[in-house]
């Protein structure tokens, strides 16, 4: 069993300039941020899947037929609920919707139960921060001094999340500290680009 989840990756310099602008705000209230290689947007989380629905997936997945698009991550947040710090989209593209609609679908239909009920596009960029950390640098931060991401979507992919056992807490930790990336991408789709 494998825990999966379709996900949007962002090129690595991208994703690796939005940590760099995020870091000296993490700094300022003591919090590691997600190592930038692990840096995505989840599309559709899957929970464990055996060897055979995951096959099952990977062969549906390679017949979905997707439109390409943009997403803007501009808005920085709080989640209370998940005390995470995350980017989320103001504007979400019609394609972008329809991908994550149809991909929970396929999901459904392959006879998984994917997670949630609806889709808020967003990247995590650090778990565990306790509300009250964020008030000395001052929330929410100026919109000004948001870091922006922009995400050229042309492919989605499989991910593979490593499950953790019961001290996971302090592993996640040591890892995002390590830099060392968590998650494993296991295939890729291309998107149908746009034509003219």
């Amino acid at each position: 069993m494998r825990r999966l989840f379709f996900a949007l990756w962002p090129e690595r310099a991208a994703a690796e300039r939005l940590a760099a602008s995020i870091a000296p705000y993490l700094d300022d209230i003591g919090i590691e941020g997600i190592p930038a290689p692990d840096l995505h947007v989840t599309l559709c989380f899957l929970g464990a899947l055996d060897s055979g629905q995951e096959a099952v997936l990977v062969q549906r997945a390679g017949t979905l037929d997707a439109g390409a698009f943009a997403l803007d991550l501009d808005t920085l947040d709080y989640w209370s609920g998940a005390r995470a710090l995350v980017l989320e989209a103001r504007r979400v593209p019609g394609a972008a919707l329809a991908l994550a609609a149809r991909l929970r679908a396929l999901a459904r239909d392959s006879g998984c139960t994917p997670e949630g009920t609806s889709w808020r596009p967003h990247v995590t960029l650090a778990r565990r921060v306790p509300e009250a950390a964020l008030q000395p640098v001052g929330w929410p931060f100026p919109p000004a001094r948001w870091p922006v991401l922009r995400l050229a979507a042309q492919q989605f992919c499989l991910v593979h999340s490593p499950s953790l056992p019961a001290d996971a807490p302090a592993l996640a930790d040591a890892a995002q500290r390590s830099g060392t990336p968590r998650y494993r991408r296991v295939q890729a789709w291309p998107l149908r680009r746009p034509t003219a």
